[in-house]
């Protein structure tokens, strides 16, 4: 049994300890939050285009393919083809100028330009908005390709353009946040 001297030695030698071992523990859990930034991780990639540059690229020149889609389901089934079938032409997932990191928020980010140069940022509700809009206003462009197309067809059942139409302008009813879990998943199986 040691003695009250040996005893308080130990206990100073015990409590240097434990703060080392603490300030250790707080340096490494700062080092590890660091790492799991996606923002830290993003800064490491550069894609060649923007988000938007992309978008135009490799999004708006098909929509026309899934029309069909549209006139069959809906405006978001179409949206969900379009998605789908982009992202599974694509075999390099990692250039992308769209990523995503799974967590509750199901947060997206994109490469783009921000204050007159290209970076990471957190994809905000108003640039998902934009975006969406801007694919919903394509799928509107080439439903008036395809009117001007049919004419006859539109001519011999009078209900095609009004049910057509109605479908195609059902922009109001897009429901944002199952379009940016559909795109999660999208990316998320291009993770895999």
């Amino acid at each position: 049994v040691p003695n009250m001297k040996d005893m308080y030695s130990l206990i100073q030698d015990m409590a240097l300890r434990i703060q080392r071992l603490e300030k250790e523990n707080t340096n490494l859990k700062q080092r590890t939050n660091k790492d799991s930034n996606p923002l830290v991780i993003l800064k490491k990639m550069k894609p060649e285009i923007t988000f938007s540059q992309w978008l135009k690229k490799y999004m708006l020149p098909d929509v026309n393919i899934h029309l069909r889609t549209v006139f069959e389901y809906t405006l978001f089934d179409g949206l969900d083809a379009l998605f789908k079938q982009v992202f599974e032409e694509l075999s390099d997932q990692s250039s992308m100028p769209i990523q995503y990191f799974p967590n509750k928020q199901n947060n997206l980010y994109i490469y783009e330009l921000s204050d007159d140069k290209e970076c990471w940022k957190l994809m905000s509700n108003a640039d998902l908005n934009k975006y969406i809009t801007m694919i919903a206003n394509e799928f509107h462009s080439q439903f008036s390709i395809w009117c001007g197309n049919n004419q006859e067809l539109i001519d011999r059942d009078p209900d095609l353009f009004p049910k057509y139409g109605q479908k195609i302008l059902s922009e109001d009813r897009l429901c944002k946040s199952k379009i940016k879990k559909k795109i999660c998943e999208c990316l998320s199986t291009e993770n895999d």
